[in-house]
């Protein structure tokens, strides 16, 4: 019922301004110089990808921005059912996202602290599966290094769009 409307909602001022940024790439410009921004550049790059590859609708943001809040989504009801979550709660979880997301307001869509924390949950969910499976089997030391360092780029995938997330990753 809310997917009509939130593909339709405007972009709020954040994301019309990376997509600004995105735009001003696209056309030949160059990042920071000829657009003021003073984050990392990983959700100009995003829109950039996005722009180029769907269109300039703003429908195309508003639809990757639901796959990642679905990505999100799918991990943090993985770890809540590993976690003992009964299969009721899991889909009252689910539920409860489908119903909240759609009909927020578009301050909250799009944005990079949401995006941020695909990679982020991605990053403890890899940890997560290291852990477990040291913890089940003899790993060699190829397996631990090869295994961090996709946890680290990871990691860096989350600070590349937002940088506070290096003390989630800290701690």
């Amino acid at each position: 019922v809310g997917l009509p409307l939130f593909l339709r909602m405007p972009l709020w001022i954040d994301v019309t301004l990376y997509d600004l940024a995105a735009r001003t790439v696209l056309d030949g410009g160059v990042h920071y110089r000829d657009v003021f921004d003073t984050n990392p550049p990983g959700f100009v790059w995003l829109m950039c990808g996005i722009r180029a590859a769907l269109g300039e609708s703003i429908e195309a943001v508003r639809v990757i921005d639901l796959l990642v809040v679905v990505g999100i989504s799918v991990l943090l009801l993985r770890m809540a059912r590993r976690a003992g979550a009964t299969a009721a709660g899991v889909a009252w979880g689910a539920a409860g996202v489908a119903g909240f997301y759609l009909f927020i307001s578009e301050f909250n869509h799009a944005q990079r602290d949401v995006w941020m924390m695909l990679p982020a949950l991605a990053a403890v969910t890899t940890r997560m599966w290291r852990v477990r499976t040291a913890a089940d089997r003899p790993v060699t030391d190829r397996w631990v290094f090869g295994t961090a360092a996709a946890e680290g780029l990871t990691w860096g995938a989350a600070m590349w769009l937002k940088p506070h997330v290096i003390l989630v990753a800290a701690a």
